[in-house]
């Protein structure tokens, strides 16, 4: 883990920033993570610079059971879902067959977890914890038809006028896209 304490006028190690309150930053498997993002091409720079330079997120209407948050990077890159601390936990413990499979098989079609994260906002008293996933729809391909997907077909169709279909909308329409 790495740990890093940002204060509004910065410090040797952190840059300053507009918030009026010292945050706590920590980085949880930095090595792992930056090995998995070396392993998809991409550089930790890249990566530090969509997330934190424009210091600003695409905010995305979820209808999440988790209640959880989703965002997209302002250069839509990636992906940000907070996570309850038991997510976080798991994915701490899966991560090294995550590890492993992702770097022997680099074409593979399972999510991208590029890094995991959390910050404390001291004066608040809360932690949001968070991770960082490769946006699917960060490509150069025309998208007709966007999908929720989550392999159930219990409660998953979409609802009318819901531009995102789920599980039983896809199996409905078959391979060929029709309906």
């Amino acid at each position: 883990k790495i740990s890093l304490d940002f204060a509004p006028e910065g410090t040797t190690n952190t840059p300053p920033h507009d918030l009026n309150h010292t945050f706590h930053f920590k980085d949880y498997a930095p090595r792992a993570f930056s090995q998995i993002r070396r392993a998809f091409g991409i550089p930790t720079e890249e990566y530090a610079n969509s997330l934190c330079a424009a210091l600003s997120f695409i905010a995305v209407k979820s209808n999440s059971r988790s209640g959880q948050f989703f965002f997209f990077s302002q250069d839509g890159k990636y992906m940000i879902k907070t996570q309850t601390k038991e997510e976080c936990t798991f994915l701490k413990r899966i991560l090294p067959h995550y590890y492993r499979h992702v770097l022997q098989h680099p074409a593979t079609m399972l999510t991208r977890f590029y890094g995991m994260h959390r910050v404390k906002m001291h004066h608040i008293r809360r932690k949001m914890r968070f991770v960082v996933m490769g946006s699917v729809f960060a490509t150069r391909e025309d998208l007709a038809v966007q999908f929720d997907v989550k392999g159930s077909t219990v409660g998953r169709f979409a609802k009318p006028g819901e531009r995102v279909l789920k599980d039983c909308d896809l199996h409905r329409m078959g391979p060929d896209g029709a309906p």
